[in-house]
């Protein structure tokens, strides 16, 4: 019996110890897996999630700010016409729809600072400059936007100086409406542009996480 018990612990003993050489050997295999072919592919969590908001975000920024084309062109008609009034009218709400847009700017640059946080965190390093480059563009798209609201609050103020002077009956201003409209509308476009330079190196991006 004592014997059997003998031969007993040697066999579990030899047994373990085959184990732990394989253990050991698994992870010297894996070192060096790690060490010539590098650490797997990671994104953050955090970054995943502020990316998936901030693209939802601008996207409806994008969409507010193209919605404005089809109101400036009434604007520019109306003011070319005379009406005044129904010119100033449909810059208010334009600007008053701007506030809306300018809150969701300040939520954007949140997300984009998750982001710039998480980055260095990404692997592998062609894929931090891709996302890099994508937040630069958003952070370009603010400032635009932000450019874009400053026009649009001197338009509202040239269309009021314009309505005073016609009710007044006096020489209008000579502001020139159109200008300022087709400066509005650069922005517009380099807003679109951004955002969609954005959805691209986003797009390559994830192509090193999908192999």
């Amino acid at each position: 019996m004592i014997m059997d018990g003998v031969l007993s612990f040697r066999i579990r003993k030899r047994h373990l110890r085959s184990v732990a050489t394989a253990i050991v050997a698994g992870f010297l295999l894996y070192g060096a897996w790690t060490f010539f072919a590098g650490p797997r592919p990671h994104v953050p969590n955090e970054f995943n999630a502020a990316r998936l908001q901030g693209a939802l975000i601008a996207q409806e920024i994008v969409d507010v700010v193209s919605e404005s084309n089809d109101r400036l062109y009434l604007i520019s008609t109306y003011d070319v016409g005379g009406d005044y009034r129904a010119a100033l009218d449909l810059s208010a709400r334009a600007l008053e729809e701007n506030k809306a847009v300018a809150d969701s700017a300040v939520s954007l640059s949140k997300q984009l600072e998750v982001m710039l946080r998480n980055l260095e965190q990404v692997y592998p390093p062609e894929a931090q400059t891709k996302a890099q480059g994508a937040i630069l563009a958003e952070v370009q798209l603010i400032n635009k936007l932000i450019s874009y609201s400053q026009l649009l609050s001197q338009l509202l103020e040239e269309l009021r100086l314009k309505l005073k002077a016609h009710l007044n009956g006096v020489a209008s201003p000579g502001i020139e409406i159109q200008t300022r409209v087709d400066e509005i509308n650069r922005e517009i476009r380099n807003i679109n542009a951004l955002n969609q330079e954005f959805i691209e190196s986003m797009k390559e991006f994830d192509r090193y996480f999908s192999k």
